[in-house]
Formats: C-alpha cells, sequence, structure tokens
C-alpha cells in the first residue's frame, strides 16, 4: 500500500489543502506509527458537572473548528470504547456485518439538541443525562436497545467531509448518518481516524 493512501492525516492539515478520503481514515498497520504522531482528543472530558449552557457552548466552539468541506457529526458508544478508542490511538473501527455490510454509524444529533428550555439553562448535564440516553438509544437502536443502555455514556465529535457521509432515513436509525464499508475498503482501511475526532465527552454520571 502506498504511504500516501495509509497516512493519517489531521483534520488541520486537511483543511489547508491536503485533500481526498485517505486523510481521514486509517489501517491497523497504522497504530505504531500513530502513538507516536496522532493528534484528536487526548482525555474523556467529564461533561457530567458542567452547566447545560456551557456544555452547549463548548460544542459549539468544537464544531467552529470543521473545515468548510466537511461536517460536524457524533459517535455515541459506551465509555470503555470510548476509553480504548483514545487508549488505541487509532480511531473508530468499522463494523464489519449488519448494514450493507458494515460501516461506521454517527448521529447529526448534539446531546444538548433537545434542550431548549432556558430555565434549564444553569442545570447540571448529569442531572438531564437520563432523559437524553432514553431518548439517543431510541433515536439509535428504536425499540431493539436490550443490552445496550450504555450506548449513549459517552460522545465522540468527530469531523468528516461531506463527500464521504449518507444520511440515512432508517426506522430504527432516527437522525444517523453513516460511512459504509466501501469507502473504507477504498483504502484498505479499519478506523475512522482518531485525528479527525477532536474531543470526546463522558455523558453519563459515575454510580452513586
Amino acid at each position: 500500500m502506498a504511504i500516501g493512501r495509509r497516512d493519517v492525516m489531521g483534520f488541520g492539515a486537511l483543511a489547508g489543502g491536503l485533500m481526498g478520503w485517505a486523510g481521514w481514515l486509517g489501517s491497523s498497520m497504522e497504530a505504531s506509527q500513530s502513538r507516536s504522531r496522532s493528534s484528536g482528543f487526548r482525555e474523556l472530558e467529564d461533561a457530567t458537572r458542567w452547566e447545560l449552557s456551557f456544555f452547549k457552548e463548548t460544542l459549539r466552539s468544537v464544531e467552529a473548528m470543521c473545515p468548510r468541506n466537511s461536517r460536524v457529526l457524533y459517535h455515541y458508544t459506551d465509555l470503555e470504547s470510548a476509553k480504548a478508542i483514545l487508549k488505541g490511538h487509532q480511531g473508530i473501527r468499522l463494523s464489519r456485518g449488519g448494514y450493507r455490510g458494515g460501516g461506521v454509524f454517527f448521529s447529526r444529533r448534539r446531546p444538548t439538541d433537545a434542550e431548549e428550555d432556558p430555565e434549564k439553562a444553569k442545570k447540571l448535564w448529569g442531572k438531564i443525562f437520563p432523559l437524553f440516553r432514553a431518548a439517543q438509544l431510541r433515536a439509535n437502536y428504536g425499540k431493539d436497545f436490550q443490552g445496550r443502555e450504555r450506548q449513549a455514556d459517552a460522545v465522540l465529535v468527530c469531523f468528516a467531509p461531506h463527500s464521504m457521509v449518507e444520511d440515512l432515513d432508517l426506522i430504527d436509525r432516527s437522525g444517523a448518518s453513516f460511512i459504509s464499508l466501501e469507502r473504507f475498503e477504498t483504502f484498505d482501511a479499519e478506523y475512522f481516524a482518531i485525528r479527525n475526532i477532536p474531543r470526546a465527552y463522558r455523558l453519563a454520571p459515575a454510580p452513586s
């Protein structure tokens, strides 16, 4: 495989003019290199003690960094998977199987999108989270979320080029977007590269 196809370029470099899908994907062969030169999120920030207004403003600040040829998407997952992505320095591993043979699902919904009541602006996110989680699980899985109750406990903020992403209109995937297996296979890639995941947040409060 040519180095140019395997190189995991950062979203900042891409914004500066290095175009093409290869910069957004990564192969499992890149692990040793990416450990020493990866950017992307460096910690799982705890949003549970933030006021809702602060969390909203924080997300807007991150979204403002997105390159013009790209869009902001959200990948919800459980805490252990989010920590593993951080530790692995590679990114979100594609699934093989299921819808259209595999790929990576994203959501177009911010964690804070449903909260427009100004009276909640000072409320801590941790107090809002239970209602959010129920709604997001329904959006992600419809009624079929048994055993997946923790799959909205963390969120990764992702930048992805418009040309790579498909918006879906599925009954059990409300507000979903998708990068298909075919996109990844074009570059022999296994991951949506961590360099294009600028932030990650813990959404679920720690057990009391």
